[in-house]
């Protein structure tokens, strides 16, 4: 039988086909087990490369908190919003509210994203409630995403602004203490392996790699009820002055301990962008003054040490004036005759010129040096400025007689409160702590018995008859000098621009506490120091002394206050 060649040709056809299919299922079945068993490691390795990833673990900031474990400064987690550019505008018919909870308009939106397409990491939001950035997140957007961070928030908020300083948007310390203590106070991240979904969520957490390490909390020597005390009666001195700052400084004249640092005006950290840069600086560790006569006591002490002059020394001021050359110095009235708690007492210009200039001028240098006049402060503060003293070779004469009653140096309030602190701790000096319970390792750096001549004379200067009697303390004797600067200008010294200040040890026969009170430049009619600043120095010792628990040393005092009024 003849088989038809057509029909041949068919089968050849079909069992080509057939081959074909049989050899393609074989090709697919040898490359489905190629790829199960001989490349299964590698396409494992390449599928979690793109589903797994490291994250960070944030770590937040040690706290700052005042002597007694109020809190100053603390961070608090919050959220924010980055995302993947390029994808993100590919999704735009997905946003819906998205521009909106991030208050901008979609086309503001749109022209941040098409402007950075190319990277691969930006934030849109930070620092917004963890509730908000969920809410966004929950939108299911592709290329959006939420990072965990911390914020700083202070609760004392303008009372203590400008001594804590700030931090930036990345919680790194910026000014104040934040900076001082950055490294303690820091935190570094922790990073674990977790596997994402296709648009970026966390579905599963794998593994830590390394565990946070939180930035250390610190205990400040800072008393924060003496801190608002202290802004609060600063702030209405400085509005009822008319004035345009103060500044206040409390220490702890046993251990060197920073109480009280307080300015006004203030601005509020909460509100990074607010304050001016005056507002923002601390003008307690970096305006320079010259402290004029709260200089006087070192005067008088340096005056003692030489062994040239006794307590009861005279010095005769008549009449009123004392002429150097072509320049004149001069006393409001003549005070005749002073002994040297009279120089105190009277504030005598020309009685301090005229012990200034029978001193060697080294002498003078070496006792205005060793209480840090001219010198660091040494407690690393940020911006902390050393003032000026020039070395006596260059001294003239004039210089030489002004600077006995506080002109031709400059010194910032911390130095002016550290004299008086070293001259209340019988001449031990410590270096001024911010941090409470420091080392005590007070180095002697003035004769004991001669600073307590010097208190008892200051004592004086509070009593009737004194520039500072406004700055008596019910119950406690007081050590002070009043002081009245006027300014320096491009033209020589102002005679309607002043700073008023006060500065002084309580209680005087038990020393505990040094106090300097600054008000600059007051309009409001007063001026004098007495007048200005010394009720603000009463209102914060007696404050400060209730505060610390310290009892009184003049109980006789205290009965006439009750019955009179301490004057």
């Amino acid at each position: 039988m003849k088989v038809n060649p057509y029909r041949r040709s068919c089968e050849r056809r079909r069992y080509t086909v057939i081959a074909i299919f049989l050899l393609a299922a074989l090709v697919l079945v040898a490359r489905v087990v190629q790829l199960q068993y001989a490349e299964r490691e590698f396409l494992q390795a390449q599928g979690d490369s793109r589903q797994q990833r490291t994250v960070e673990i944030p770590a937040h900031r040690g706290m700052l908190s005042d002597r007694n474990g109020e809190v100053l400064a603390i961070s608090t987690p919050v959220g924010s919003v980055w995302v993947e550019p390029g994808r993100l505008l590919e999704a735009r018919a997905d946003w819906g509210r998205l521009p909106q909870r991030l208050n901008f308009t979609e086309a503001q939106l749109a022209q941040m994203l098409q402007e950075r397409k190319e990277r691969k990491f930006f934030y849109l939001r930070r620092h917004i409630l963890p509730v908000e950035a969920e809410k966004i997140l929950a939108l299911g957007i592709p290329g959006v995403h939420l990072r965990t961070e911390y914020r700083r928030y202070y609760p004392a908020g303008e009372v203590a602004a400008q001594l804590i300083g700030i931090t930036d948007v990345d919680d790194q310390g910026q000014e104040g203490l934040e900076l001082m203590f950055d490294k303690q106070l820091r935190g570094q991240p922790g990073a674990r392996w977790v596997r994402q979904d296709s648009n970026g969520r966390i579905i599963d957490d794998l593994a830590q790699i390394r565990a946070p390490k939180h930035g250390e909390n610190l205990r400040l020597s800072i008393d924060r009820g003496l801190q608002y005390f202290s802004y609060r009666t600063l702030e209405s001195a400085v509005r009822d002055h008319r004035a345009s700052s103060g500044t206040v400084v409390v220490l702890d004249v046993v251990t060197g301990e920073v109480l009280a640092q307080a300015q006004a005006p203030s601005f509020n950290p909460n509100a990074k962008r607010e304050g001016s840069v005056a507002a923002r600086r601390n003008r307690a560790m970096t305006d320079q003054y010259e402290p004029g006569s709260i200089v006087k006591p070192f005067t008088i002490l340096a005056a003692l040490a030489s062994g040239r002059y006794q307590t009861d020394s005279i010095i005769d001021t008549s009449p009123g004036s004392l002429r150097i050359g072509r320049y004149t110095i001069r006393d409001i009235r003549d005070f005749g005759p002073l002994d040297m708690t009279g120089v105190l007492v009277k504030s005598s210009n020309v009685a301090s010129a005229t012990i200034a200039l029978e001193l060697p001028a080294d002498h003078l240098w070496k006792t205005f040096s060793s209480v840090g006049f001219g010198q660091p402060l040494f407690t690393n503060y940020p911006g902390e400025a050393a003032g000026l003293l020039r070395e006596p070779s260059t001294w003239r004469q004039t210089e030489w007689a002004s600077l006995g009653y506080g002109y031709g140096l400059s010194v910032t309030p911390m130095h002016m409160a550290q004299a008086f602190m070293i001259l209340g701790n019988r001449g031990v000096h410590h270096v001024p702590s911010f941090l409470a319970n420091p080392p005590l390792r007070g180095a002697r750096v003035l004769p004991r018995e001669i600073c307590d001549q010097v208190l008892q004379m200051l004592e004086h200067v509070t009593l009737p008859g004194g520039t500072a009697i406004r700055a008596r303390v019910p119950g406690y004797t007081v050590a002070a000098k009043t002081g009245t600067v006027r300014k320096r200008t491009d033209s020589g010294y102002s005679a309607s621009n002043h700073i008023s200040m006060i500065t002084g040890v309580v209680p005087r026969r038990h020393p505990r506490l040094a106090i300097l009170v600054l008000i600059d430049e007051p309009k409001a009619g007063q001026y004098f120091g007495g007048q200005v600043a010394g009720p603000v120095f009463r209102r914060i010792a007696w404050e400060a002394l209730r505060l610390l628990n310290i009892p009184p040393d003049d109980p006789e005092g205290l009965r006439h206050a009750h019955a009179g009024g301490s004057g």
